[in-house]
């Protein structure tokens, strides 16, 4: 049974790495286009256009490292999918809708990380965690 426990806390955190990387480049990015995000978010009608721009970047980064580390992973799994959602609706949708195959691609691997986050929501952070250093696995 505790090769089996090691096992299941290995994968966990190779999965919440996977993840986490995808959000840490990003999110390191995008500090650097902040204005550039307010200005699209600001052509979308979304209302305090800068603000959003920077939550949507803590957002990434918070919920990252939340991943990384295994810390906080609910609310970090929280934060991840929030930042998805609006991300997919208003900057992939409506160019896969026009045909755009890219945006499709976007679009569905936006899903697809939505589907791993509330995966790895559900089965918790695994022993090798912050969550859960202390409580025996």
């Amino acid at each position: 049974m505790a090769f089996r426990d090691s096992a299941r806390s290995f994968l966990l955190l190779l999965a919440r790495l996977c993840v986490a990387a995808v959000f840490l480049y990003t999110g390191y990015r995008n500090i650097g286009k902040i204005d550039a995000t307010a200005g699209r978010l600001a052509e979308l009608h979304y209302p305090v256009p800068k603000i959003m721009a920077i939550v949507a970047v803590l957002a990434e980064l918070g919920g990252g490292l939340s991943l990384a580390f295994g810390a906080f992973m609910r609310a970090g799994c929280l934060a991840l999918i929030l930042f998805l959602l609006p991300t997919t609706y208003s900057f992939h949708v409506p160019g896969m809708l026009a045909g755009d195959s890219m945006q499709a691609i976007q679009a569905l691997k936006n899903l697809a990380m939505i589907g791993g986050i509330l995966a790895l929501s559900f089965a918790g952070p695994g022993g090798w965690s912050w969550d859960r250093r202390g409580q025996g696995g």
